[in-house]
């Protein structure tokens, strides 16, 4: 699946697909954010913001994202994304092609404005430090009519919104998508490996009692056998976790 985003800057793109892609790590999907702004300082860094190279830049964020979700992975296109046309045309290129709109009011964006960039985009004409191709401001933006998903940052919270594009995704997900989740959460491993160990010092405070006939001696070496059991795990994991993977 790929969700492209699109919205003005500071709407809280970045925010919403690194919290939900937190979520979607930890339910065991592999998830992938292509950041605009990354991408901009090194696949894209020889393009302006023409429309024209606004454009090639999607193109090229989409076609980098179509790479691993045929394999299974949950891309977000993490992008302003201002033009209709192409983010059409990234849907009909590529299949699960999810358009979600994050709006927030121009007013709250200038309120936030943590880049400084609304306040830089109105200076007067002339001034040395205006910027003259801010989205929505002085550049422009095509609200999509209908996109997948529409969050409207400015009215929900930021748990609200969390939530609602992490359901929408998982609702979503494609067949191939679903096939690809073969590994589990680290906190389900753990909880599973504690699980099991528990069973077996169960087993041993029963055969400890069946030899000694006495409770406290059995659930004493049932209670070791469990410490011993977690400790050497634990090291066991810490270890093999500073190991280098070497193929």
């Amino acid at each position: 699946m790929i969700v492209q985003f699109c919205g003005l800057s500071g709407a809280g793109k970045s925010t919403l697909s690194g919290k939900v892609r937190d979520i979607l790590l930890e339910k065991g999907y592999d998830v992938e954010v292509i950041d605009g702004d990354e991408y901009r300082k090194n696949v894209c860094k020889d393009l302006g913001f023409s429309k024209e190279d606004r454009k090639e830049n999607i193109r090229r964020l989409a076609f980098i994202g179509s790479k691993f979700s045929a394999h299974g992975v949950i891309v977000f296109l993490s992008a302003i994304n201002p033009y209709d046309d192409v983010r059409r045309e990234v849907a009909a290129a590529y299949p699960h092609v999810k358009t979600v709109f994050v709006d927030c009011s121009l007013e709250e964006l200038m309120k936030r404005d943590t880049k400084g960039l609304y306040k830089k985009a109105m200076l007067p004409e002339g001034h040395p430090e205006r910027v003259n191709n801010l989205t929505g401001v002085n550049d422009p933006f095509d609200r999509p009519e209908a996109p997948d998903l529409l969050i409207e940052s400015h009215k929900v919270s930021e748990e609200a919104a969390t939530k609602m594009l992490a359901d929408f995704i998982i609702t979503h997900l494609p067949g191939h998508t679903r096939n690809y989740r073969r590994k589990e959460s680290h906190k389900r491993s753990i909880m599973k490996a504690i699980s099991y160990r528990l069973l077996g010092s169960l087993a041993t405070i029963a055969i400890s009692y069946v030899f000694t006939k006495k409770a406290d001696i059995a659930l004493g070496i049932g209670g070791l056998d469990l410490v011993s059991k977690i400790v050497l795990y634990y090291l066991h994991e810490r270890v093999w976790h500073n190991i280098k993977y070497v193929e």
